[in-house]
């Protein structure tokens, strides 16, 4: 005979289910662990979306920088491991912090540690390329005159 019980908690409920067998009960908790996996992939997507985004800001400013023309990669859809490790080569940073992070087993992790390390990095490649813009224009300025 099976069962099912519910059990209310926080954040869910928990289904308790169990199968008896020749005398044995089996119970297991299903839609806990489905919904932590969830929660943990949302976590995730998260995580990976902001590296993505804050990449692409960077990515950007650095080819305002260098007065570069090309059309940057789209990079918002990658899977979360692959992108975890190109910005992690990418990045501008002391070969040994490179080498750790390429080194963690943990996707989520290296998104996290990524995540902060290009939240502090934003806004100053965003400034850069800001006062390179405007000397560009004074200089353009400068030699119509």
């Amino acid at each position: 005979m099976d069962a099912q019980i519910f059990l209310p908690s926080a954040s869910s409920d928990i289904a308790l289910k169990s199968i008896s067998t020749a005398g044995t009960r089996i119970w297991w908790c299903a839609s806990v662990i489905l919904k932590m996996k969830t929660r943990r992939m949302k976590r995730y997507e998260e995580s990976s979306r902001e590296v993505a985004e804050t990449f692409t800001r960077i990515a950007r400013a650095v080819r305002i920088i260098n007065d570069e023309r090309a059309n940057l990669p789209d990079i918002a859809d990658t899977e979360p491991e692959r992108l975890s490790f190109l910005v992690a080569a990418a990045m501008e940073v002391e070969p040994e912090v490179k080498q750790e992070m390429l080194e963690l087993r943990s996707t989520s992790e290296r998104l996290r540690r990524l995540r902060d390390i290009l939240a502090r990095a934003v806004s100053g490649y965003e400034e850069r390329a800001r006062v390179h813009e405007l000397a560009k224009e004074e200089w353009a300025q400068r030699k119509e005159d």
